[in-house]
């Protein structure tokens, strides 16, 4: 029972904050998954975001992008960009990273 791996593009991880303004249109950060056995295209692929008002944005649902993979800093702190990937045998993956808005 091996979950998938999650690769955020430029080395970022759930230590790593961003900074942005108010009104910022931002795009979530690329990313690679990789498995033991099951190919990236077979993997359940999901990436959201939650804002300082915890309200969750779909940016990726099923490996459909949506928006271009962006959303709008609407609100001032912290915002999290939450990606998640399951496999065929059911394993879980998650990573993420922080972008606070001033």
């Amino acid at each position: 029972e091996v979950k998938p791996t999650i690769t955020i593009d430029g080395g970022y991880n759930e230590y790593s904050v961003i900074g942005a303004r108010l009104g910022d249109v931002i795009k979530a950060k690329g990313w690679t998954v990789t498995d033991n056995f099951d190919d990236e295209e077979d993997l359940i692929v999901n990436v959201v975001v939650f804002d300082p008002m915890f309200a969750m944005y779909d940016l990726i649902d099923n490996g459909m992008e949506i928006d271009d993979m962006k959303f709008t800093a609407e609100y001032k702190g912290t915002y999290v960009v939450y990606y998640y990937a399951e496999d065929s045998s059911g394993n879980v993956a998650t990573a993420s990273y922080k972008i606070y808005v001033e």
